[in-house]
């Protein structure tokens, strides 16, 4: 008794055979064309299952689901306020870009499908303050786009916050997410604090009375002083570093325990040593005078000016 071979055909030399001895035959395209439309009908099925399941709840619940933003109707310089208790991979963004009269939220949503559940906010009769808590199980990019002149206020647990362009009062705290403030006014009373990650103010103007303060991160700050304002920057261990314009108008008082050192680029400007660390105490430009005062405990301080040596 002969059998076929079932390699017969592979190399080229005649058309495969399977091993009942007979040639295969070429499926007709349509067959491929029948095979895309199953890969995409096994694409599309979970997709309708998550929609009719996001329907269900949707009724049961009395929640709207939404595709895009939520658009908040706000009054003339408004309050936002986030409470945040999201984890590490969390980001809350607020910047500058409506015209006014509006904040505009793009939450992430589950699956980074394109619509999700509504976002629940919180506001006050008059539009002038929203409340809103960030959901806890869900991560990625929170964006606020707010009016130019809003008032913060944000609390974060583990997520980082990052603040562009906006001019107002802040108070604006995180544990262990890093805290970025870039090209804002703050005005006093103001208070930005981490307890342990970075905390970074840069290209900001400040007046009024403003306090920056990390229990164990760095503190970096970038930019100028109201003459009429206090300020006061507080570290505990990790250094803090100040960068002012040439010529500013300053009374500093800078203060460092256990080690600490203070220096800088400006001429004339030089610490002392003190009974446990460093002080510097001088005065730039002419009066009126910013009053600033730095205090670390255990870590260093650098005061320079831009384009300093």
């Amino acid at each position: 008794m002969q059998f076929p071979d079932p390699n017969a055909g592979l190399s080229g030399d005649g058309p495969p055979y399977n091993f009942a001895g007979i040639p295969y035959i070429d499926q007709p395209r349509g067959q491929y064309r029948r095979r895309g439309c199953q890969r995409y009908l096994g694409c599309l099925v979970p997709l309708l299952i998550i929609m009719l399941i996001l329907a269900g709840v949707s009724f049961i619940g009395n929640i709207t689901v939404s595709w895009g933003p939520t658009v908040i109707k706000v009054g003339a310089h408004p309050t936002l306020i986030v409470e945040s208790q999201a984890n590490e991979h969390t980001t809350i963004h607020i910047h500058v870009g409506d015209p006014g009269g509006q904040i505009t939220l793009q939450s992430p949503h589950l699956f980074n499908l394109p619509f999700g559940f509504s976002d629940t906010y919180q506001k006050t009769g008059d539009a002038q303050t929203i409340i809103y808590d960030l959901p806890p199980t869900v991560s990625g990019i929170f964006d606020f786009t707010v009016p130019a002149q809003t008032d913060l206020k944000v609390d974060s647990n583990n997520a980082s916050v990052l603040i562009e362009g906006v001019t107002g009062q802040m108070t604006v705290m995180t544990i262990s997410g890093s805290l970025t403030v870039r090209h804002c006014n703050l005005i006093g009373p103001s208070l930005l604090r981490s307890n342990s990650g970075e905390l970074k103010a840069l290209e900001d103007h400040l007046s009024g009375s403003v306090a920056l303060d990390n229990n164990s991160g760095s503190l970096t700050y970038q930019g100028s002083l109201d003459p009429a304002g206090s300020y006061h920057f507080t570290g505990n261990g990790q250094p803090i570093t100040l960068t002012l314009p040439l010529n500013s108008a300053v009374h500093i008082d800078a203060t460092t325990l256990n080690s600490g050192s203070i220096t800088s680029n400006i001429p004339g400007v030089k610490a002392e040593n003190a009974s446990a660390g460093q002080a510097l105490h001088a005065d730039l430009g002419t009066a009126p005078r910013a009053q600033l005062s730095l205090y670390n405990n255990g870590g260093n301080i650098t005061v320079n000016e831009q384009g300093g040596n």
